[in-house]
């Protein structure tokens, strides 16, 4: 009887030990693709500014360089950036809508292992929120956050990411 009391103490350690370094490492998986998912969101911000100067250089409207980002004001928007570049198009919001009443979960598509909104794809456990607020009076800065939710086991985890971007092609 103490023989396999012993025996049982010496293999149940290791095996808590090893159970909880999986668990450990399935959380640090999601941090990092927490990480990753918001930092798109500010990424394609950043895009969306430079497309539509890229489209319109000569504009002299303050907030052109904003267009497309709208929805993103208030409640937040929605980012899908993997059907955006499906499309080929060249107007940044097309991919971007609205979160009413909130932001959808995010979806992984099989075949290429892209987050997407597209609801036929398996869903992931992330929901990204892209919010945008003007910085001064003089529309030229806007801070955006892009915050991405996701529950491991029964506790919500979240990453938040803010970057300041500037109007840098002097609409003025």
């Amino acid at each position: 009887m103490v023989a396999i009391s012993v025996l049982m103490f010496a293999v149940l350690g290791p095996l808590s030990i090893a159970s909880s370094g999986l668990i450990n490492a399935r959380i640090a998986r999601d941090q990092v693709t927490a990480f990753y998912l918001a930092q798109e969101g500010l990424e394609f911000v950043r895009y969306t500014r430079d497309t539509n100067y890229l489209l319109n250089p000569a504009s002299t409207d303050n907030k052109e360089w904003l267009k497309g980002l709208g929805d993103c004001y208030n409640r937040g928007c929605i980012i899908d950036t993997a059907s955006y570049f499906d499309i080929n198009s060249f107007d940044p919001s097309s991919a971007i809508t609205s979160c009413v009443p909130e932001c959808g979960p995010l979806y992984i598509d099989q075949q290429t292992g892209l987050y997407t909104y597209n609801t036929q794809d398996p869903l992931s456990p992330f929901t990204r929120t892209v919010k945008v607020s003007n910085v001064g009076e003089d529309n030229n800065e806007i801070r955006v956050e892009a915050t991405v939710e996701w529950k491991t086991g029964v506790a919500t985890k979240k990453v938040v990411l803010s970057e300041n971007i500037r109007n840098l092609y002097g609409y003025e």
